[in-house]
């Protein structure tokens, strides 16, 4: 299944499950039909919320996960350019 995350200045961020274990997030510009690969991430079985948005500060996309766990952080932030 694919899940849309959000959209910023026209960018779409989708979420690819893969499996229970992997996720692929791409960023995709539906004008250009243009894709890329931002992480493969892992599964958001565990996952409260992700979100999408645009940081004009570093000129970036970002994904932030927030997420549940008793080993994890409670977010998790990815960023395009890195």
């Amino acid at each position: 299944p694919i899940t849309v995350v959000g959209s910023a200045n026209g960018i779409v961020c989708v979420v690819l499950h893969e499996t229970s274990r992997m996720d692929r997030f791409f960023l995709w510009n539906p004008a250009t039909r243009q894709s890329s690969r931002v992480i493969l991430g892992r599964g958001l079985s565990t996952s409260r919320a992700i979100g999408f948005g645009y940081d004009p500060v570093d000129g970036d996309y970002k994904i932030v996960i927030v997420v549940s766990g008793p080993s994890s952080l409670p977010a998790e932030v990815y960023s395009a350019n890195s």
